[in-house]
């Protein structure tokens, strides 16, 4: 899972009710809302931070 600073903040803080305030009213639908319950319930390992701007997957090629 990749994350920017601020959202890296809250989910180490387990903050999910910040973190969907932080996204903004986008993640008040209710299929925004499903996929956070399952990304929330399912995620494994720590999240990886990236700049904005950069992509985190570059180095996997």
């Amino acid at each position: 899972m990749y994350v920017c600073g601020r959202c890296l903040q809250l989910i180490e803080a387990n903050d999910w009710k910040g973190l969907r305030d932080w996204v903004g009213p986008g993640a008040q639908t209710e299929v925004v809302r499903q996929l956070w319950v399952g990304f929330r319930i399912n995620r494994v390992g720590p999240p990886i931070f990236f700049e904005s701007g950069t992509d985190p997957e570059r180095e996997r090629y």
